[in-house]
């Protein structure tokens, strides 16, 4: 399960969302949240749990607009931000801070149309490679 696997690739703790206790136990104790979900969730929940100056920063595009209670943001001054993909050089600079702090990952490589049908473990980022034998198969032939 994916709490074993974030422990065997080296978190401290695991703190399911789904488990009201546990999220009520760990209100204001983080510095950032890096969220990735792509499908509807409340992020006031995930808010909550950001320290004073605390930051969520979004990844995912959910189908729907987020609402968020600016309370939440104001109270603890926390902030809210969104990004893209990194360029290269952030790119690197994440592989570097990761090489220099162990923070390792698993890597798998699926065919872009296994993920649509349910195959991939976690979040995919696809190759050049890969996409473009997705498209290829995709096009249609005269």
């Amino acid at each position: 399960n994916k709490a074993d696997d974030a422990k065997r690739l080296g978190a401290d703790e695991v703190v399911i969302s789904k488990n009201a206790d546990e999220m009520r136990a760990h209100t204001a104790s983080f510095d950032f949240i890096l969220d990735t979900v792509s499908a509807d969730h409340d992020l006031n929940a995930y808010l909550a749990l950001l320290k004073l100056d605390g930051t969520m920063t979004l990844l995912g595009v959910p189908p729907k607009a987020a609402q968020v209670a600016q309370f939440n943001l104001i109270a603890g001054r926390r902030s809210l931000a969104g990004s893209g993909i990194g360029s290269l050089r952030e790119t690197q600079e994440m592989l570097d801070f990761c090489a220099e702090h162990g923070i390792t990952s698993d890597v798998e490589n699926i065919w872009s149309d296994w993920w649509r049908k349910g195959a991939a473990r976690w979040r995919p980022c696809f190759s050049p490679k890969t996409a473009m034998r997705s498209m290829w198969k995709s096009m249609p032939r005269r």
